[in-house]
């Protein structure tokens, strides 16, 4: 039946059939698309190699969309670490500088007080005696920082093991200590 009735040749359209006004070979294909019982199997492989190409190059555009994407996030991130990077150095030389100037100026004032009774300050004794307090005062700090984190640690790792071994004692009956003094002392050595 409609097999019998002859189709256009591709790229052609039949005198009663205009296609839409301004519309591209895309819009043809799309406003009336042929039943699969009314094409060919040549015509049929040839409409799925189109449509396969179509989903491949839209794939690669979404594709190459993401990967853009990414690369803008990562040169994002670049280039804010390196105005991180720069502000950090900034505020350092700031803050360091800022040390400076007040270490020497309470240096100064440490000699105006030891000055000699003629007014002659004695500079080089205001710079000892501030540089020996603020050394003394960071390694003071220093020290009390360290052994308050070590005595930490050491807290927490004995409650840590402390809690272990009650629960050994309640799933067990015994923990490893009890059973290690059973055996008679320690493990290491070789039995």
């Amino acid at each position: 039946m409609d097999r019998d009735i002859p189709r256009p040749a591709s790229g052609s359209t039949t005198t009663g059939a205009a296609p839409h006004a301004g519309a591209g070979p895309a819009a043809q294909r799309f406003a009336h698309p042929p039943r699969p019982q009314d094409e060919a199997p040549a015509d049929a492989l040839k409409h799925a190699m189109r449509a396969f190409g179509e989903l491949r190059e839209y794939l690669g555009y979404f594709v190459a969309a993401k990967l853009d994407g990414i690369k803008l996030s990562v040169r994002r991130i670049g280039t804010l670490a390196v105005v991180g990077v720069i502000g950090l150095l900034a505020g350092g030389a700031i803050v360091a500088t800022a040390a400076v100037l007040f270490c020497v100026g309470l240096a100064q004032a440490v000699a105006t007080w030891l000055a000699h009774d003629n007014g002659v300050p004695r500079t080089w004794l205001g710079n000892l005696i501030v540089g020996l307090v603020l050394l003394l005062g960071i390694g003071g700090g220093a020290y009390f920082l360290v052994s308050r984190l070590i005595g930490s640690s050491k807290k927490a790792t004995v409650k840590k093991y402390e809690l272990r071994r009650q629960r050994q004692r309640a799933d067990f009956g015994h923990d490893v200590l009890q059973r290690a003094s059973e055996r008679g002392g320690s493990d290491d050595q070789p039995r």
